[in-house]
């Protein structure tokens, strides 16, 4: 009787808590961001059987599955029958690119049986800030209907991610899809020459928080080469003296916050 073949994994730690997991290796067909993204964190992932992921497990509190829209069904279920192997309390999130997403079918059946492992929901990640194809709007409202929490993060790129009311209709677009704003990702895994400037993104930020529904402002981060994200935050602060605070509002409006009284001992 021959064996049966045990799963290869590929898995990378990004942060303390949370994990990275491959099934297969990355597509290298495409230039896009986001298979460039998965190509770059893949190349510095460990190569695991099952037992050693199974090991890793319990000091994560997150594990992302990448390139979810690539794996076969037979693949899924190898990676569900592990999660089954570990009592470590996952949140579960499967990521796409768009037209991944757009193409992929998860049959009610197997959504039960994920559901039922762990906490799970559905993560695309967004290239191009236009508005999402009949495709993709299906492929969401079937997913929402079904009860899945739906994120997603937006990749910037110099020369598309630039504009500011384009970038707010955008994700409004997004909410009334369903889908919550993750992240704006500004990625030193893109080439020099697509890569959208530190200041530029900045100010793009300044210009969504307050003009628009919190519910559809992001975080911005700085994503490294390993994966790490730095998060970026625009700074609202002018000037802190002896007299008070001088914050600058959404609006460029200033406004001076004296300092509270000391209390008497």
């Amino acid at each position: 009787m021959t064996a049966t073949a045990q799963p290869v994994f590929a898995f990378r730690r990004t942060a303390p808590g949370m994990g990275l997991l491959w099934m297969a290796p990355p597509r290298r067909s495409s230039a896009g961001a986001a298979a460039l993204r998965s190509q770059a964190l893949y190349e510095g992932s460990e190569q695991l059987a099952l037992q050693g992921l199974v090991s890793r497990l319990p000091a994560l509190h997150e594990l992302v599955l990448m390139d979810a829209g690539q794996l076969t069904a037979a693949q899924r279920r190898s990676c569900l029958e592990t999660l089954r192997k570990t009592s470590a309390e996952l949140l579960l999130r499967l990521e796409f690119d768009a037209q991944s997403l757009e193409q992929f079918t998860l049959s009610p059946d197997e959504l039960t049986a994920w559901s039922a492992v762990h906490p799970l929901f559905v993560h695309v990640l967004l290239e191009k800030q236009t508005p999402p194809s009949t495709a993709l709007v299906a492929r969401l409202r079937q997913l929402a209907d079904s009860g899945m929490p739906l994120a997603g993060d937006v990749i910037l790129e110099r020369g598309d991610g630039g504009d500011p009311q384009r970038l707010r209709e955008f994700l409004l677009e997004l909410v009334r899809r369903g889908v919550r704003p993750s992240h704006l990702i500004s990625g030193a895994w893109l080439p020099a020459s697509r890569q959208l400037p530190r200041e530029q993104a900045l100010a793009l930020m300044g210009k969504l928080r307050g003009w628009i529904s919190g519910l559809a402002v992001p975080q911005l981060v700085r994503e490294s080469e390993n994966g790490r994200r730095t998060l970026l935050i625009p700074n609202y602060v002018r000037r802190i003296d002896r007299e008070g605070v001088e914050l600058t509002s959404y609006r460029g409006e200033i406004h001076h916050y004296p300092h509270p009284p000391l209390e008497e001992e």
